[in-house]
């Protein structure tokens, strides 16, 4: 029976879901454009792949920290991952929004930039909640002293 998750927890895993929703879906379209060249596609996915990678990183904290503190470490790496999302999203926003039409794109180019918009600031939303959670206090004394990093 698993125990009673700790506080703060819901957060990362809403944050992780959204995370992996958005990016393996850019992947996806990222493969599907025919349009896309090879480079093109080869950022893309690299791209949503350190943000996923980051998101899996961010899982095993989850798991790891289910029904006790995060160590300091644990609280790093959903920073990184917070931070990595954000700064992302900040450049990506304004980029598509100025931007012309993409590549292969043959959609209603204003409901892309609606779309993608919405997806960022929901993004940057959840990263915020996330680094509010990492930097809240932790109990370290509560911890065993072999799970100190």
């Amino acid at each position: 029976m698993l125990s009673k998750p700790r506080a703060g927890i819901w957060p990362v895993i809403v944050f992780i879901l959204w995370t992996l929703f958005v990016w393996l879906n850019r992947i996806s379209n990222a493969l599907r454009n025919s349009a896309l060249s090879t480079g093109s596609k080869s950022f893309s996915v690299a791209l949503s792949l350190s943000v996923v990678a980051l998101a899996a990183a961010a899982a095993v904290v989850v798991v790891r920290g289910w029904s006790r503190p995060w160590t300091r470490a644990e609280a790093l790496v959903l920073k990184v991952a917070a931070g990595w999302t954000g700064l992302l999203w900040l450049f990506l926003v304004p980029k598509i929004l100025i931007d012309g039409r993409p590549a292969g794109f043959t959609g209603n180019l204003a409901g892309f930039k609606a779309v993608h918009s919405v997806l960022g600031l929901v993004s940057v939303a959840l990263a915020v909640w996330v680094w509010r959670v990492a930097t809240s206090p932790v109990d370290q004394e509560s911890l065993d002293p072999a799970m100190q990093q």
